[in-house]
């Protein structure tokens, strides 16, 4: 499994960065999600799905545009 600071510096030579740069959003990303957690709180991480609250199964739930397409329905 990847660490943070190896999706970090993927993530900036992807776009173009430093990875220095990046982490002060990482960590305010981190600060967030960490907050909604302590609330009991879903996170919805863009296009990517929901990250569920707590104790919530599953933990993750993707976005509808990353699930492969049921048989003959269009998404």
């Amino acid at each position: 499994m990847a660490t943070l600071p190896d999706i970090l510096s993927r993530t900036a030579a992807n776009i173009g960065m430093d990875a220095g740069a990046l982490r002060p959003y990482v960590e305010a990303l981190i600060a967030i999600v960490a907050e909604a957690h302590t609330r009991n709180e879903a996170v919805e991480l863009m296009t990517f799905g929901t990250l569920e609250a707590p104790g919530t199964s599953p933990p993750f739930r993707a976005h509808a545009t990353l699930l492969p397409s049921g048989d003959g329905e269009e998404s």
